[in-house]
């Protein structure tokens, strides 16, 4: 056997021998060329930038000119051929809170054959936020919160805040766009906050729903 480092050519002869009257006589044959078999991107990452994009990440093979190039798919389906130095690529057009298979495979072709290498992830893309959000005093320490759910499938759980406490949750299933709080005193002003989240737990930040209230005095 031979060792070798990935994306490279091995040559190989293979030797007869025999020994006559003491003396060794070796025969060698042609040799044979194989390239072994390429190496994949290493330390790939995606991260979800926005409900429509997600970011691709990884580190470039040593070597690199030993391949052809980097081709990135979706679901099987080729959706962009990039320079064998990229390390990076940004999937756009995609849906709320959907989840994407993404592989990034290396290439090259010897005598007419290609070889590739692939590393594959999966990642969601951000969730769709809450509509609109109110918030009223029932009493001087029940706030009730109403809301509009984003639409069906683009969002996994919504979270929400009291003054930047995480105080509940709740799931499309629990079909929930209501829900009354208590607070610590009658007379003091709180802020409330939705965020949604999507089917990877990843919290959208942006365009989260605030509310401010006061809630009324405590009767004398």
């Amino acid at each position: 056997s031979k060792t070798a480092a990935a994306n490279a050519f091995l040559y190989i002869k293979v030797s007869t021998y025999r020994t006559v009257n003491s003396q060794t006589i070796e025969t060698f044959s042609e040799p044979v060329c194989c390239s072994l078999a390429l190496d994949s991107v290493k330390s790939l990452s995606a991260s979800a930038l926005s409900q429509t994009e997600i970011q691709l990440s990884w580190t470039n093979l040593s070597g690199s000119n030993q391949f052809g190039g980097i081709r990135v798919k979706k679901g099987g389906t080729t959706i962009a051929t990039l320079a064998k130095n990229a390390t990076s690529y940004k999937a756009t057009g995609l849906s709320a809170n959907t989840n994407y298979d993404f592989t990034v495979e290396t290439y090259m072709t010897i005598s007419g054959e290609e070889r590739t290498a692939q590393a594959i992830i999966s990642r969601y893309t951000l969730s769709n936020q809450v509509g609109s959000l109110t918030a009223t005093a029932t009493s001087p320490t029940t706030v009730t919160l109403n809301w509009t759910n984003p639409s069906s499938g683009t969002w996994s759980k919504i979270y929400i805040y009291q003054d930047g406490e995480y105080i509940d949750y709740w799931y499309p299933s629990h079909n929930t766009t209501s829900c009354s709080y208590s607070v610590d005193s009658g007379g003091t002003s709180y802020t409330f906050e939705i965020r949604s989240l999507n089917g990877n737990g990843v919290v959208n930040s942006t365009g989260s729903k605030t509310v401010n209230i006061t809630t009324p005095a405590q009767p004398v």
